[in-house]
């Protein structure tokens, strides 16, 4: 039998229809069932355990205070009382957790990952709860939930974060299709979409290819399961094999060709152009390291690039260019 009083302070044990806790919510079935143990609250029982988790809010203000041995043992009693309100008001919610979590199944987020993300919701909603404003607390706890596991199927339902500012408006899609795919016996087209639910067409393309599922390079390209897809894929980070030996006949090439200068000829073109290694340089950088003006460095490029273009040297250069 529930027993309850009007006292701010007097103990509160939520109406059970079975005896018991479960001990630990990770599992879901254990959670299915203790949701199932606790009754709904009315507006009153509410109220009463909002007050009872204010006054627990008022106790930590008090023990930090310089208290008689009987003030301390009176707000630690409060403090006793808060923590059986939170958890009261956490169990009779359970089930609202489990609505919300219904209606976001199969966007990205397992079952049970919902149900903990709005575990989290609910939690909050406790500690933020205000009663004075008239509101019913399954009411205000439905936003923190909601707002929980949207923002958990946007940073973990997908291996491509997707902005919390798209999650609604593909959940809107995502509902949308179900509706629409009854009416018509078939999967809408985008501009149906597009029609139902006030988007451009363009908005629904660009959501619609966000939420398209991921391949695995790993996963099998055929019948056979030796043979993964990732070995058909092209590699674009890594030069192919004949391009490989292309660019390094070139760079024998051009270092034979930087042989053919003199020394501060060849130096220079490597620092204006950024040759074995180097960084390329302004004339005016080259100039301050050779100690020269920018006008002899130029000239000095100038002569070296003329000698580069002499029959022997341009011939090797075209042949590997094209």
């Amino acid at each position: 039998m529930t027993t309850m009083t009007d006292s701010n302070h007097e103990p509160y044990t939520a109406k059970s229809s079975g005896a018991g806790e479960p001990t630990t919510f990770d599992f879901l079935g254990q959670y299915l069932k203790e949701s199932r143990r606790s009754a709904l609250l009315t507006a009153k029982e509410e109220t009463i355990l909002a007050e009872q988790i204010a006054a627990g809010r008022e106790a930590d203000e008090q023990l930090q205070k310089n208290l008689s041995s009987e003030e301390r043992q009176y707000w630690l009693r409060v403090k006793e009382r808060e923590a059986e309100a939170r958890s009261a008001l956490v169990r009779a919610n359970m089930r609202l957790v489990i609505s919300v979590a219904k209606k976001y199944r199969g966007q990205g987020l397992d079952f049970l990952d919902l149900i903990q993300e709005g575990n989290v919701g609910l939690l909050t909603a406790v500690d933020k709860f205000d009663h004075t404003l008239g509101n019913r607390f399954s009411t205000y706890a439905t936003w923190w939930i909601r707002q929980s596991m949207t923002r958990a199927i946007a940073n973990y339902g997908r291996t491509i974060r997707i902005p919390a500012n798209k999650t609604a408006s593909i959940r809107q899609i995502y509902l949308a299709k179900q509706e629409l795919e009854q009416e018509y016996g078939r999967p809408p087209r985008p501009e149906e979409l597009a029609e139902h639910t006030g988007m451009s067409p363009d908005r629904v393309n660009n959501l619609l290819r966000i939420t398209m599922p991921l391949l695995s390079l790993e996963q099998p390209a055929g019948p056979e399961p030796d043979t993964e897809l990732g070995a058909f894929v092209e590699d674009n980070l890594y030069p192919q094999p004949n391009d490989a030996v292309a660019e390094k006949l070139l760079h024998e090439r051009i270092e034979h060709m930087l042989d053919g200068l003199s020394n501060r000829e060849a130096s220079v073109l490597c620092l204006r152009y950024g040759l074995r290694g180097h960084e390329a340089h302004t004339l005016k950088e080259v100039g301050k390291m050779f100690d020269l003006s920018r006008e002899r460095i130029r000239q000095i490029e100038k002569t070296a690039l003329k000698k580069l273009r002499q029959p022997q040297f341009g011939a090797d250069l075209y042949h590997y260019l094209n």
